[in-house]
């Protein structure tokens, strides 16, 4: 049975680099992470997601999480900034935010099993 090396014996300087390049190809998936380490966020995401394809009004989103407006769309836009949700409109001309389910799987993938940078 291998054990991990302590620090003592990797080195004390020891410390993984990251270049500009990594930190580009990086920037989606950290602000994804980000939007998602904020609870309200989460469950907000989480709502959204369980939605499906039919998604959830702005309206109905914060009637169903009790959140104001103005804390709703904070929250909406740094999801969408994150590219996590997208808003479609519907045939009535009311939009939805639909969880972007395949760009979720896709960072998920990623973070399991990542490609070397």
């Amino acid at each position: 049975m291998e054990r991990e090396p302590d620090s003592s014996e990797i080195g004390d300087g020891f410390e993984p680099t990251l270049n500009n390049g990594d930190m580009a190809r990086l920037s989606p998936v950290l602000a994804a992470l980000t939007a998602l380490s904020q609870p309200y966020r989460l469950l907000l995401f989480r709502t959204i997601l369980a939605s499906g394809d039919v998604g959830l009004s702005r309206h109905d989103l914060g009637d169903k999480l009790r959140m104001a407006g103005s804390a709703l769309t904070f929250h909406l836009r740094t999801l969408a900034d994150a590219q996590l949700i997208e808003t479609r409109r519907k045939p009535d001309g009311g939009h939805v935010c639909i969880a972007r389910r395949d760009y979720l799987c896709g960072l998920m993938d990623w973070v399991v099993d990542p490609p070397s940078i």
